[in-house]
This record gives C-alpha cells, structure tokens and sequence, in this order.
C-alpha cells in the first residue's frame, strides 16, 4: 500500500479576522503562519438593509 501525505493545516477565524497555518514541509516541520486575512465589514456598495443588518450584529 502506499504511503499518504497528510497535508495538516489550521484556521482559526472570527467574525473580522482568519489566520491560517501549516507545516514548513508537509511531511514534517513545525507549523507556521501561513497568511492573514481581514474583513473589515460590508462594502459600500452594499445595500441599506445589509448595512443596517451588520451594523446591529456588531453593536448589540
């Protein structure tokens, strides 16, 4: 049978930040940082009722 790489990974997220990490090498090493992502809220574009729907989840 052959072997499997097991690609490990983790995301750890909450409602305006994610932060994923990895191994260096998928077969071994330690985990790193592997990148960042930030949602700073709806768009301006965005509609009014979206607006009004985000801005009461983030202030209750």
């Amino acid at each position: 049978m052959s072997g499997k790489n097991k690609k490990q990974f983790g995301v750890w997220m909450d409602s305006h930040h994610a932060t994923v990490t990895g191994r260096e090498n998928v077969d071994e090493g330690d985990f790193i940082i592997l990148g960042h992502v930030e949602n700073p809220g709806a768009s301006k574009n965005s509609n009014e009722k979206a607006a009004n729907n985000l801005e009461i989840a983030f202030n209750p």
